[in-house]
Protein backbone atom coordinates (compact mmCIF):
# COMPACT_ATOMS: atom_id res chain seq x y z
CA UNK A 1 0.00 0.00 0.00
CA UNK A 2 3.19 2.31 0.51
CA UNK A 3 3.87 1.61 -2.86
CA UNK A 4 0.40 2.59 -4.46
CA UNK A 5 -0.06 5.62 -2.32
CA UNK A 6 3.40 6.87 -3.79
CA UNK A 7 2.35 6.39 -7.31
CA UNK A 8 -0.90 7.58 -6.71
CA UNK A 9 0.79 10.99 -5.56
CA UNK A 10 3.09 10.33 -8.50
CA UNK A 11 0.06 10.69 -10.81
CA UNK A 12 -2.04 13.41 -9.35
CA UNK A 13 0.27 15.38 -7.33
CA UNK A 14 -1.24 18.65 -5.36
CA UNK A 15 -0.88 21.84 -7.71
CA UNK A 16 -1.06 25.74 -6.13
CA UNK A 17 -4.73 25.48 -6.79
CA UNK A 18 -5.25 21.41 -7.78
CA UNK A 19 -5.80 18.91 -4.53
CA UNK A 20 -3.51 16.07 -5.06
CA UNK A 21 -3.86 12.56 -4.55
CA UNK A 22 -3.23 13.18 -0.52
CA UNK A 23 -5.42 15.72 -0.39
CA UNK A 24 -8.57 13.61 -1.81
CA UNK A 25 -7.82 10.45 0.10
CA UNK A 26 -7.07 8.44 -2.56
CA UNK A 27 -5.47 5.10 -1.10
CA UNK A 28 -8.23 5.63 1.55
CA UNK A 29 -10.53 5.50 -0.98
CA UNK A 30 -9.03 2.85 -3.20
CA UNK A 31 -7.86 0.60 0.01
CA UNK A 32 -11.66 0.65 1.16
CA UNK A 33 -13.14 0.06 -2.23
CA UNK A 34 -10.95 -2.83 -2.64
CA UNK A 35 -10.92 -4.55 0.23
CA UNK A 36 -14.48 -4.40 1.27
CA UNK A 37 -16.32 -7.89 1.29
CA UNK A 38 -18.16 -7.76 -1.89
CA UNK A 39 -15.22 -5.31 -4.09
CA UNK A 40 -13.41 -7.01 -7.33
CA UNK A 41 -10.87 -9.24 -5.81
CA UNK A 42 -9.77 -9.57 -9.21
CA UNK A 43 -9.08 -5.47 -9.21
CA UNK A 44 -7.16 -6.13 -5.54
CA UNK A 45 -5.13 -9.03 -6.88
CA UNK A 46 -3.86 -6.82 -10.41
CA UNK A 47 -3.60 -4.20 -7.57
CA UNK A 48 -0.65 -6.49 -5.94
CA UNK A 49 0.49 -8.35 -8.48
CA UNK A 50 1.65 -4.70 -10.36
CA UNK A 51 2.91 -3.11 -7.03
CA UNK A 52 4.89 -6.19 -6.55
CA UNK A 53 6.07 -5.78 -10.21
CA UNK A 54 7.15 -2.56 -9.72
CA UNK A 55 8.80 -2.85 -6.38
CA UNK A 56 11.21 -5.69 -8.00
CA UNK A 57 11.58 -3.00 -11.02
CA UNK A 58 12.56 -0.37 -8.75
CA UNK A 59 14.68 -2.81 -6.55
CA UNK A 60 16.38 -3.77 -9.36
CA UNK A 61 17.42 -0.60 -11.01
CA UNK A 62 18.05 1.23 -7.59
CA UNK A 63 18.28 -0.94 -4.99
CA UNK A 64 15.41 1.22 -3.25
CA UNK A 65 11.96 1.72 -2.75
CA UNK A 66 9.32 3.31 -4.76
CA UNK A 67 8.72 6.11 -2.57
CA UNK A 68 12.40 6.84 -1.74
CA UNK A 69 13.04 7.78 -5.06
CA UNK A 70 13.14 11.42 -6.33
CA UNK A 71 10.74 12.61 -8.67
CA UNK A 72 12.73 11.62 -11.70
CA UNK A 73 13.61 8.38 -10.95
CA UNK A 74 9.74 7.83 -10.20
CA UNK A 75 8.72 8.71 -13.32
CA UNK A 76 11.75 6.74 -15.04
CA UNK A 77 10.44 3.82 -13.67
CA UNK A 78 7.31 4.38 -14.25
CA UNK A 79 7.74 5.07 -17.89
CA UNK A 80 9.70 1.76 -18.00
CA UNK A 81 6.55 -0.27 -16.98
CA UNK A 82 4.01 1.80 -18.89
CA UNK A 83 6.24 -0.22 -21.87
CA UNK A 84 4.71 -3.35 -21.47
CA UNK A 85 1.16 -4.18 -21.62
CA UNK A 86 0.53 -5.60 -17.87
CA UNK A 87 2.08 -2.09 -16.67
CA UNK A 88 -0.19 -0.35 -18.78
CA UNK A 89 -3.29 -1.94 -17.90
CA UNK A 90 -1.97 -1.50 -14.11
CA UNK A 91 -1.68 1.89 -14.61
CA UNK A 92 -4.83 2.44 -16.32
CA UNK A 93 -6.78 0.52 -13.21
CA UNK A 94 -4.86 3.37 -10.98
CA UNK A 95 -6.08 6.38 -12.57
CA UNK A 96 -9.60 4.69 -12.96
CA UNK A 97 -9.77 4.83 -9.20
CA UNK A 98 -7.59 7.59 -8.69
CA UNK A 99 -10.61 9.56 -10.79
CA UNK A 100 -13.06 7.79 -9.03
CA UNK A 101 -11.84 9.23 -5.14
CA UNK A 102 -12.00 12.86 -7.16
CA UNK A 103 -15.01 12.98 -7.86
CA UNK A 104 -17.22 10.84 -5.69
CA UNK A 105 -19.34 11.79 -2.77
CA UNK A 106 -17.20 12.13 0.18
CA UNK A 107 -19.28 9.54 1.58
CA UNK A 108 -17.50 6.45 -0.28
CA UNK A 109 -14.19 7.82 1.45
CA UNK A 110 -12.38 9.97 -1.38
CA UNK A 111 -13.03 13.49 -2.41
CA UNK A 112 -12.22 14.53 1.41
CA UNK A 113 -13.94 17.86 2.06
CA UNK A 114 -15.53 17.88 -1.68
CA UNK A 115 -12.05 19.08 -2.76
CA UNK A 116 -12.54 17.68 -6.16
CA UNK A 117 -15.50 19.16 -6.56
CA UNK A 118 -14.33 22.73 -5.04
CA UNK A 119 -11.55 22.61 -7.35
CA UNK A 120 -14.01 21.72 -10.16
CA UNK A 121 -16.98 24.06 -9.70
CA UNK A 122 -19.26 21.29 -9.61
CA UNK A 123 -22.32 21.73 -7.43
CA UNK A 124 -23.50 17.87 -6.05
CA UNK A 125 -26.67 16.67 -6.82
CA UNK A 126 -29.00 16.00 -4.26
CA UNK A 127 -30.22 14.04 -2.73
CA UNK A 128 -26.93 12.97 -1.93
CA UNK A 129 -26.18 9.71 -0.02
CA UNK A 130 -26.63 9.30 3.63
CA UNK A 131 -23.42 7.97 5.26
CA UNK A 132 -24.72 4.82 6.35
CA UNK A 133 -25.45 3.46 2.86
CA UNK A 134 -22.47 3.84 1.19
CA UNK A 135 -22.10 0.80 -0.47
CA UNK A 136 -18.91 -0.64 1.09
CA UNK A 137 -21.18 -0.55 4.75
CA UNK A 138 -24.38 -2.47 2.91
CA UNK A 139 -22.20 -5.12 1.62
CA UNK A 140 -20.73 -5.72 4.86
CA UNK A 141 -23.86 -5.73 6.56
CA UNK A 142 -24.95 -7.81 3.78
CA UNK A 143 -22.60 -10.06 4.75
CA UNK A 144 -22.80 -10.12 8.39
CA UNK A 145 -26.82 -11.30 7.41
CA UNK A 146 -25.72 -13.83 6.19
CA UNK A 147 -23.33 -14.89 8.27
CA UNK A 148 -26.22 -14.73 10.83
CA UNK A 149 -28.80 -17.32 8.63
CA UNK A 150 -25.74 -19.76 8.22
CA UNK A 151 -25.00 -19.57 11.76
Amino acid sequence: WITVAAVLVHLLPAGPVAPGAADINAIGYLYRTLSTPGADNGDLERLRAGAKRLDDLVLAEYLSDFAALAYDQREAVLRKLEASMSGQSWLSMLMVYLLEALLADPVYGGNSDGRGWQWLRHQPGFPRPPADHAWYRMAALSGQRKQKAVG
